[in-house]
């Protein structure tokens, strides 16, 4: 009998083809792989029982410590026989162990593989040619909302000024953007606005967002998130264009349980009326509150 199990970046386990699992990502009849899909995109451990032998796949370079913490519990207590590792490491790479207890210990200890690269924010490029090419006769899905916004600032060829802030107040994007701008003299990125709309590291400090305006990108609660959105709005103004991804991240604060946001971003590059660089940030999606980093389902 073989049984497929998927743990997805915080910890859960899934049957591979369980409609819950397939409504989680948004494809509830998907008509592809959608294990594999989840393995190669979204940061997700595959483990297939099969007998007395178990294979267990993943990317390094999207995989978290928590996924793995959860593969090597569920070895423990079911893997019978050798388990095979199967890890894309600058190409898959295969580890061979004679028990499950090795197994597990292994992937605790090294399968983060010769980088040591876990990753709790998962980028997946979208494609903006979706945005430029919807029909706008009727503004109701987020996607119509990222495709007006985009729209506007095609039109205005990238210029930022108090047209784009009034367009996004009068068409209700104001509460979905984040909006930060370069500082001239150490060249770091700093919010100028932040939506009511984003409840991120609210549960720890209710009034966050309204001490955000001239604070840089990169000092927030969660270090390693504040680094990815940082990196990511820079790489959209250095290469003066757009960038349209799907985002799951766990976010974590000290004290309190992780949370998980699944959101697809618009990115935009503009310039302000003095030349400063300014990034205009619109998102639509779900904020999966206080995650337990070690439950299954």
């Amino acid at each position: 009998m073989v049984e497929r199990f998927l743990v997805d970046k915080s910890g859960q386990v899934y049957s591979a083809f369980d409609e819950q699992f397939a409504a989680k990502f948004g494809y509830p009849m998907p008509d592809f792989d959608l294990p594999s899909y989840a393995v190669r995109n979204l940061g997700a451990v595959d483990i297939e029982f099969s007998g007395s032998q178990t294979v267990v796949r993943f990317r390094s370079l999207f995989v978290t410590t928590t996924a793995l913490a959860a593969t090597a519990t569920l070895l423990l207590e079911q893997a019978q026989g050798p388990v095979t590792v199967q890890r894309e490491d600058h190409g898959w790479r295969e580890e061979i162990f004679a028990s499950s207890a090795e197994a597990a210990a292994w992937l605790t200890e090294h399968g983060h593989g010769s980088q040591g690269s876990f990753r709790d924010v998962v980028t997946t490029p979208l494609s903006i040619a979706h945005l430029s090419e919807r029909r706008l006769s009727r503004i109701e899905q987020p996607h119509d909302k990222l495709s007006l916004v985009f729209k506007k600032w095609r039109i205005m060829s990238g210029v930022f000024d108090r047209e784009m802030t009034d367009f996004l107040v009068r068409h209700q994007l104001h509460d979905r953007t984040i909006i930060v701008s370069e500082e001239p003299s150490e060249k770091k990125l700093v919010f100028e606005h932040f939506g009511a709309g984003f409840t991120i590291f609210e549960d720890i400090n209710p009034g966050w967002r309204f001490s955000l305006q001239g604070r840089p990108v990169a000092e927030q609660p969660d270090k390693e998130y504040a680094a990815c959105i940082d990196i990511a709005y820079r790489k959209s103004l250095d290469e003066r264009q757009p960038r349209f991804d799907h985002v799951d991240a766990v976010v974590r604060t000290p004290g309190s349980k992780p949370d998980r946001f699944i959101y697809d971003r618009l990115l935009l590059p503009c310039r302000g009326p003095d030349g400063q660089r300014v990034l205009v940030s619109t998102s639509y999606g779900e904020h999966l509150r206080s995650i337990d980093a070690g439950s299954q389902k």
